[in-house]
């Protein structure tokens, strides 16, 4: 906002583009008219394989960079 004015936060409406058991959600503003919703559902659930879902998805992507590691030595009692 380099002018001085603040960002608009539209409240959301979720579409999953998952099944029950492995739900893929994703979010779109709340002010879009039911008709909107409907054809942006269609537009993603038909591309829904371009996205990335998780680490698992994301070919390439370096373990070292995303996966957490706990530096802590064996045979060490944690201290809470």
């Amino acid at each position: 906002m380099e002018d001085g004015g603040q960002a608009i936060i539209d409240e959301l409406r979720e579409i999953n583009l998952g099944i029950t058991d492995d739900l893929k959600p994703i979010f779109v503003s709340a002010m879009l008219k039911d008709e909107e919703v409907a054809q942006y559902a269609q537009l993603l659930w038909e591309y829904k394989d371009v996205f990335s879902w998780g680490y698992r998805d994301m070919l390439g992507l370096d373990s070292n960079v995303a996966v957490h590691k706990l530096a802590a030595s064996e045979g060490v009692k944690p201290i809470k």
